[in-house]
């Protein structure tokens, strides 16, 4: 059955309508870094903007260079001074399967607090709130109550190193925050490295956010601007919702060449021990990254080892996605499509775990993106999620289109 009648229809009301609108995206100057502003402003939809690095220097490669930028206020203080502001992500969904109701879902409201001390040192807390999707019986998604809960909370040291910062406290993995910045649009779901981007993905590889230590910076090497770059942190491995009960710690780093402007090579791994029933486990990604002036491309490999039973699973996570701009737009636009192919599939039970035994699944996700204002973006897209059993055997597909909008403040 062809979605293309809706989905297109929809599409021209809302340009229209934004077009309509008094406001428009060149009324406002666009920060630095992205051509359009959709990936530094803000820089990433889960993390927020950083402090300031030391004159004249990067804290990573490209991807970070528009990633940790605050504004030109705090750039320019050289005394203390605080910045309070937020994000509100939400969608309007229209399923053309069976399994989701229609209806508008608030998936993320957050309020954050960046303090500034100094050139050297600031800090950081943010509390988010969502709500939590489950699948439920005979396949239907349960959305429970929204909560509450503390994000990030840490204190951040610049220049300790020459080009590095060292963050303490409750902090955003090196992985997750590389790999959220390349996606870019944490407003239309998960990276891979969590499952997937559909109302009920499978377990994340590992913990976004935790407690711990990290240092991250960046060295120019032959000539060519962060060349090499780096990122280290040792964690509980409990998650930011957890204190360290077994005494074991979680190791994880990232390591990014980019032996020419735009150009980008990065590979990750992680090793944690839970401890209890949870058994050691490794994980890797390798990641590709392409970006310019007419957008970026990605292409991306995630694999997962269990030593023992109990684990979520030998498995793999492959995806990519590419966002274009589209200049002949009236208003800044990006065409945005991304495919994931996911080992794991629904166990007996209805659980959904990461081995290649029970199962895997496609992804994909097809959308325009458009900014009447700087602070807003709006998605209009479709997103289908294609089941099968080991045998290929098709289990369920999930289907909707969905207008997501993103509000920075």
């Amino acid at each position: 059955m062809s979605r293309s009648g809706p989905l297109a229809t929809l599409l021209v009301a809302c340009l229209l309508l934004a077009g309509a609108s008094p406001a428009r995206a060149d009324d406002v100057p666009l920060p630095p870094g992205d051509i359009l502003g959709f990936t530094p402003y803000p820089p990433a939809p889960d993390v927020l903007p950083t402090p300031p690095a030391p004159s004249g220097r990067q804290l990573g490669p490209s991807t970070f260079a528009a990633q940790h930028r605050f504004g030109a206020a705090e750039r320019s203080s050289t005394g203390p001074s605080c910045r309070v502001g937020g994000q509100i992500f939400s969608n309007f969904h229209l399923p053309t399967s069976r399994f989701e109701p229609e209806g508008f879902d608030l998936t993320r409201a957050r309020i954050y607090a960046n303090g500034v001390f100094n050139q050297t040192w600031s800090g950081r807390v943010v509390l988010n709130t969502r709500a939590l999707t489950l699948l439920g019986a005979a396949g239907k998604v349960v959305t429970l109550s929204h909560d509450a809960l503390l994000k990030m909370a840490y204190l951040q040291a610049q220049g300790l190193l020459p080009g590095s910062r060292i963050q303490m406290g409750m902090i955003v993995s090196p992985w997750f925050e590389y790999e959220s910045s390349a996606w870019g649009y944490r407003m239309l779901g998960l990276v891979p490295s969590a499952g997937g981007f559909t109302a009920t993905p499978g377990p994340s590889l590992v913990p976004f956010y935790d407690l711990g230590l990290s240092l991250a910076g960046n060295e120019d090497l032959f000539d060519v601007p962060s060349f090499f770059g780096y990122a280290l942190a040792v964690t509980n491995g409990e998650g930011n919702t957890a204190t360290e009960t077994d005494g074991q710690l979680d190791y994880e780093g990232r390591l990014t060449l980019q032996p020419v402007p735009g150009l980008e090579f990065t590979g990750i791994a992680h090793k944690g021990n839970p401890g209890g029933a949870g058994p050691a486990f490794e994980r890797y990604a390798g990641l590709v990254l392409i970006r310019g002036g007419w957008g970026r491309l990605a292409a991306e490999g995630n694999w997962s080892h269990d030593d023992g039973p109990g684990g979520i699973g030998d498995g793999r996570i492959l995806g990519a996605w590419a966002v274009i701009h589209l200049p002949f737009f009236p208003l800044p636009t990006q065409l945005v499509l991304r495919g994931d192919r996911i080992d794991g599939g629904p166990t007996p039970a209805g659980a959904i775990d990461l081995a290649p035994a029970d199962g895997f699944r496609y992804e994909t996700i097809a959308g325009i993106a458009f900014k009447p204002v700087r602070q807003i973006t709006l998605m209009l897209d479709n997103e289908n999620a294609d089941w099968h059993r080991v045998d290929g055997s098709a289990y369920r597909n999930t289907d909707q289109v969905a207008l997501n909008t993103q509000v920075t403040f």
